[in-house]
């Protein structure tokens, strides 16, 4: 681990590119593969770009060129705005931090980028400013990009629910902490209490440390935290390990700063802040997602992961007790472990049954392939293509899915009009489905097939604003449970096709 601290005046800087990649690799996620996955790669390749510019780098560094490099980070950044906006946001905070605390940047060049972020901000605020006073603006519209209205009861609406996600779990986190509460508070009266020339040589910080270390494990193990299946990962609940962590570690490593941070050569601003960020970024960029906070976060555990071991690092190195570091590191990478096996073996992705009992092999998608599920999904999928076979349909018809049914759709070798998944961002007042389905031509809205899970009449309003009469213009034609979610699906076809 010391390799790879971000040392100033050394090359091993570049060691943190395949630290990161291991991580990544041991912190997989029992979901789907989504945009959420692509900003975590756009994230550590940014992330390692910052890091080359913000330490000195030798003639033979791979990252000599720094135009170069601020390039690629400028590319970088555009393909985080692509893949997910609201993440792009808290990138650019989070690495104009990292700059700020660069000690490559002189006072003039720090007073610079301060100037550049203020600027950007009035610029965003005066646009936000214009939209709203336009013609046409109401309490209930602001404005609408690709369908999605962003209006002021839509955004008290998420705010309100981002914190009724984070309060659900509190209560959860608290028992969790009661495990470790005793240790935390020991270490932290005993680095408050004594003396700083003798606190390093103090026998009882090993203690402590090792009691904290076991807590942490005991309400891992005690607490099912190592549980990462899809249910736990949805409702936030594997995050809680981490919560843990960051709420036993920072008090004792806030304390060891105040008291031993001028001390300690090797603790700079510069890695403060990246510890900082490495524990906001996956939070931050959570806000504006439709998904729920802990599970964007999740999808970027791995920079927790790093941010953890480079702050029990610190606080082993304050305290002189340089095992702690290795210790913590082994213990996430156990529970990690653990929820690598549940969450894609034991209890995969969207409740399915452990993989050794997917059995029966069945063909899925256009063209036809061949894949192995369990009896129940089997004979669920084979229910449904019956149906539509029966009725007239053929692999490479448009079919919908109302909502939540992407993986249904391309079994049976049907395609979706206007995107892969419909979410049913209806429930939520947000019309961001509606806006995906008024971009597909009106003759494939009215002649696609569709699939309902749920009873989705309810919003035949917005059906109508989208073109599609549903569903007076259409015929059901079957009617079965999904096993995965227990819920009713129908199955109904357009009458303009008969």
């Amino acid at each position: 681990m010391r390799r790879i601290q971000p040392l100033t005046g050394t090359g091993n800087v570049f060691w943190w590119p395949l630290w990161f990649a291991t991580l990544a690799g041991f912190c997989c996620v029992p979901l789907a593969l989504t945009y959420n996955s692509l900003t975590i790669l756009l994230d550590l390749l940014g992330l390692t770009i910052v890091m080359a510019l913000t330490t000195p780098i030798g003639r033979s560094s791979p990252f000599q060129s720094r135009y170069l490099s601020t390039g690629f980070l400028a590319l970088i950044i555009f393909l985080l705005y692509l893949a997910k906006p609201p993440a792009v946001i808290a990138f650019v905070a989070c690495i104009g931090v990292l700059f700020f605390c660069s000690p490559e940047l002189s006072p003039w060049q720090r007073r610079l980028l301060v100037w550049i972020y203020m600027l950007c901000t009035v610029f965003g605020l005066v646009i936000v400013v214009v939209v709203a006073t336009r013609s046409g603006f109401s309490k209930d519209r602001l404005f609408n990009v690709n369908g999605i209205v962003f209006s002021p009861s839509w955004i008290l609406e998420n705010l309100r629910r981002y914190w009724d996600e984070i309060a659900r779990i509190l209560p959860s986190v608290g028992r969790d902490l009661l495990w470790s509460a005793g240790p935390t508070i020991f270490m932290c009266a005993l680095a408050v209490s004594v003396r700083r020339d003798v606190l390093l040589a103090n026998s009882l910080m090993p203690v402590g440390l090792f009691l904290l270390v076991a807590a942490c494990a005991g309400a891992s193990a005690r607490q099912r935290l190592w549980d990462g299946s899809f249910a736990a990962a949805v409702s936030g609940e594997a995050a809680r390990f981490y919560l843990l962590l960051f709420c036993s570690l920072l008090p004792l490593w806030i304390i060891c700063l105040i008291r031993l941070g001028s001390t300690m050569p090797c603790i700079s601003r510069q890695q403060v802040a990246w510890i900082i960020v490495l524990l906001a970024l996956p939070i931050i960029s959570s806000f504006g997602s439709t998904n729920t906070v802990y599970v964007s976060a999740l999808h970027e555990r791995v920079l927790w992961v790093a941010g953890l071991v480079l702050l029990a690092g610190q606080i082993g190195g304050m305290l002189g007790v340089p095992w702690f570091e290795y210790s913590v590191a082994a213990l996430i990478s156990v529970v990690a472990a653990g929820q690598l096996f549940t969450g894609h073996f034991l209890r995969p992705y969207m409740h399915q049954p452990s993989l050794w009992h997917q059995t029966e092999s069945i063909d899925v998608g256009f063209p036809a392939t061949t894949l192995k599920v369990d009896p129940q999904v089997a004979q669920f999928l084979r229910y449904v293509r019956e149906k539509l076979d029966g009725n007239g349909y053929k692999s490479g018809d448009d079919v919908f899915g109302f909502f939540n049914l992407p993986g249904v759709i391309y079994a049976i070798g049907g395609k979706e009009p206007g995107a892969p998944w419909y979410f049913g961002t209806w429930y939520h007042h947000d019309d961001t489905d509606g806006g995906k389905l008024r971009r597909v031509p009106l003759e494939r809205r009215q002649k696609a097939w569709i699939l309902t899970q749920a009873d989705v009449t309810s919003f035949r309003p917005q059906f109508l604003e989208s073109g599609i009469d549903f569903p007076d213009a259409y015929a059901k034609i079957g009617q079965t449970t999904n096993p995965t979610t227990g819920l009713e699906i129908g199955i109904w076809k357009p009458t303009a096709r008969n």
